[in-house]
């Protein structure tokens, strides 16, 4: 389904698209994978407020599957800081920094958690 709203939105036939999407949504509601496709798709349509809640949907179906991979909250904070919400794309940096430490065991001095740092500082120094 994710395909075939790929192509009808490339028809711009954006009303295909969105009830494509919707039904595939009734058949995968639990599925992460399919949750944080739709949240890509609402994203690449500019629908950032669905596409934050189906990231995070993706995030929270994860939550018995640890490690979670934190391209949902990755996702996120892109959008945060698309809409100039700087705090709170900062504040999902500190939701990635976590789950590299606790979920994936990294410490401070990982490549991924010195990354996740540096983006977050970035964030943050926009504030000022």
């Amino acid at each position: 389904p994710v395909y075939k709203a790929q192509i009808a939105l490339g028809e711009y036939d954006v009303e295909k698209a969105n009830k494509i999407m919707l039904e595939a949504l009734n058949e995968f509601v639990d599925n992460s994978g399919f949750n944080f496709e739709l949240a890509q798709y609402y994203a690449r349509t500019c629908e950032y407020a669905k596409a934050i809640e189906y990231y995070e949907m993706s995030w929270k179906l994860e939550e018995g599957q640890k490690a979670r991979y934190t391209d949902a909250l990755h996702g996120i904070s892109i959008i945060y800081e698309i809409l100039e919400d700087y705090e709170k794309a900062a504040k999902t940096y500190d939701r990635i920094i976590a789950c590299l430490k606790e979920e994936w065991g990294y410490c401070d001095e990982d490549a991924a958690v010195i990354q996740a740092e540096r983006e977050r500082k970035r964030l943050v120094n926009k504030l000022k």
